[in-house]
Order: structure tokens, then sequence, then C-alpha cells
């Protein structure tokens, strides 16, 4: 089976550093709408630019890298993310370091059209709004946050994934 893994606020945590970065920008109503409904008008693409340790300081979540390696045994894997393209060292260095199983690394915005072009059959995702997309391609397991609570299929790395 392939198996697409998300990485911000799937694998990684990038809601604490975030969080962060829009309190120090006086940003608090911005980090309450994302805490709550994932997106915010606060949180730009100009946040990650002027930020990039953003990235970088994300913690793994506990239990994810350890749950990747054991899918690793028996299925291929594909990082596909939709950071953009000029974080992709930070990336593959968090990656590394973090003890994550060796896959390609996808960087995209159009995550369906990637998910289909690679034949993906399950998709490891929290992002709603990725998740009704990508569940018209292939099979979706989200990973639990209190802002995709409306899917059923949902996990926590420390149950760990049934594929």
């Amino acid at each position: 089976m392939r198996i697409g893994i998300d990485i911000c606020n799937t694998i990684a945590d990038i809601i604490t550093p975030l969080a962060g970065c829009l309190l120090k920008r006086g940003e608090s109503d911005g980090l309450n709408e994302m805490l709550r409904h994932y997106h915010s008008p606060a949180v730009t693409p100009d946040i990650f630019k002027e930020n990039p340790d953003i990235f970088s300081r994300a913690r793994p979540l506990k239990g994810a890298a350890e749950c990747l390696h054991m899918l690793a045994k028996e299925h291929e894997l594909f990082y596909v993310t939709a950071r953009p393209e000029w974080a992709r060292q930070i990336t593959e260095q968090w990656l590394r370091r973090n003890g994550f199983p060796k896959a390609p690394l996808i960087m995209s915005c159009n995550k369906p059209k990637v998910i289909a072009e690679l034949g993906i059959d399950l998709m490891l995702e929290d992002a709603p709004h990725e998740i009704r997309g990508l569940r018209k391609i292939c099979r979706v397991i989200v990973r639990k946050a209190p802002y995709n609570t409306e899917f059923p299929e949902r996990f926590s790395w420390k149950q760990g994934v049934a594929v």
C-alpha cells in the first residue's frame, strides 16, 4: 500500500511555534481562530517566510516516528506537504533529526493532484480543507485535533494507525 503523510500538525506540532509568533505580533485573536478552526487570516505565507524557524522548531508528535517506522516495513511511504519549496531543506533536516523513516518528500499546494498522480491509497492528514478534497481520491485517516471533529475515521499516534 502507498501511504501519504502530511507533516504540519500530523507528525509535527507547528501550532506551538506558530502561536509564539502570532503572540509576538499581537495576534491573539488570530491564534484563537487558528486553534478553533485551523485557519486564521493572521496566518499568511509571509509569517513563515519571516519566521522559517517555525518549521525547524516544531516538535514531533509523540509516537509518530515509531509508528511510521512500523508502517514503512510493509508499505511505501511519501511525505506530502503544502509547505513551500523554499522550506525543503529545513523539512528534510527536521525529518532526519527527529528519526522519521526515509521517504520521498513532495511539496505541493495541490495535494489531491499529487495523491492521484502517485497512486496513494491512504493519506494521514489533519486539515479539514485537505481532508475534504482528498477523500474523493483515497482513504483518509484523520489525526485527532480540536478543529477536525467532524470526521469519523480519526487516530492518535498514541493509539497507532490501523491501515
